[in-house]
């Protein structure tokens, strides 16, 4: 990874809720308490961002696929060549880290475009 790198852990509202659960199955004979867990993240580096919010929405898109990012209170949409993803903001607690990496790498890819 550059230095320019930025990965940012999803820190999920819903999260407080789910160790409880996960513990309560464990004890109960569920899965174990390790394997439900995954790492979630948003990473912003020279390659494009990289997003893994669950098991199955994650995309990985190239900063020449990317046509605009849209900010807003609730959420982060990508628009790309091939469509739109959004990152739902209100979901998680460090919603401004979110917010604010994803505005500093909108502004450097159009300020490199205009070059």
């Amino acid at each position: 990874m550059s230095p320019k790198t930025v990965t940012i852990s999803l820190d999920d509202k819903r999260r407080k809720v789910g160790v409880w659960w996960q513990k309560l199955q464990h004890v109960l004979g569920g899965a174990p308490f390790g394997l439900s867990r995954k790492r979630r993240f948003i990473r912003v580096d020279d390659a494009g961002l990289h997003v893994y919010l669950t098991r199955f929405t994650k995309f990985d898109v190239g900063w020449a696929d990317v046509i605009d990012i849209r900010l807003g209170e609730r959420n982060a949409i990508v628009v790309t060549k091939g469509g739109s993803h959004t990152i739902p903001l209100n979901r998680h607690l460090n919603a401004r880290d979110i917010t604010n990496a994803l505005s500093d790498w909108r502004d450097r890819q159009r300020l490199s475009r205009a070059e």
